[in-house]
């Protein structure tokens, strides 16, 4: 297991990303960096990435990478992958969905046929809610009713975006993260599993 180092605050208007990157690879011999920043400070995290790939003197030694860089799914955009001049290729994010997995391909493939675009997770889970909804709505329906079927959904793969829709007790979908990396410029599955 690991363990926390320090935390830095994104919006530090103080921060000085090239130092702090420095003192945690060399000093403090942090081998990972967790990267959750909201969506106003995903540049602020993409210039995280660039000082890491900088720390790096011999790119070609495998032995002598910078910090493994993990993210939270605001950092799974266009504008991560298309900036690989910012160090993001080997960054790994943990998201719900992805229209690379073998159960999401055909959704994704008649989404992008019907919408005329490519599908991302937010795509895809917006569509399940809609599903479950659609299954929970019965006429004169109350609040409690339609919270009530909700809990009690259970969709097959088949009547969603790939992945069977079933909620916790709290109200959560059952399901497994996807881990997507970025590798030649564009998010893929992940090599080190799911």
């Amino acid at each position: 297991g690991g363990k926390v180092v320090r935390e830095i605050d994104l919006n530090n208007p103080n921060l000085n990303i090239k130092e702090e990157v420095k003192r945690s690879f060399f000093q403090d011999q942090v081998k990972a960096a967790m990267l959750f920043p909201s969506v106003e400070y995903i540049d602020t995290a993409l210039d995280i990435a660039k000082a890491n790939a900088n720390l790096n003197p011999n790119a070609n030694n495998q032995d002598q990478q910078g910090l493994r860089l993990f993210g939270g799914d605001t950092l799974y955009s266009n504008q991560t992958w298309q900036e690989r001049e910012k160090g993001v290729e080997g960054l790994t994010i943990a998201v719900p969905w992805f229209r690379e997995e073998s159960d999401a391909k055909d959704f994704s493939t008649a989404a992008s046929q019907l919408w005329r675009g490519e599908v991302n997770w937010r795509t895809a889970t917006s569509f399940d809610a809609t599903q479950a909804f659609i299954k929970a709505l019965v006429e004169d329906a109350s609040r409690e009713i339609v919270l009530d079927k909700l809990r009690k959904v259970n969709l097959f793969a088949s009547e969603t975006s790939g992945l069977s829709l079933k909620f916790t007790d709290q109200g959560e979908r059952e399901s497994e993260p996807v881990l997507v990396e970025v590798l030649d410029g564009k998010f893929k599955v992940s090599s080190s599993g799911n």
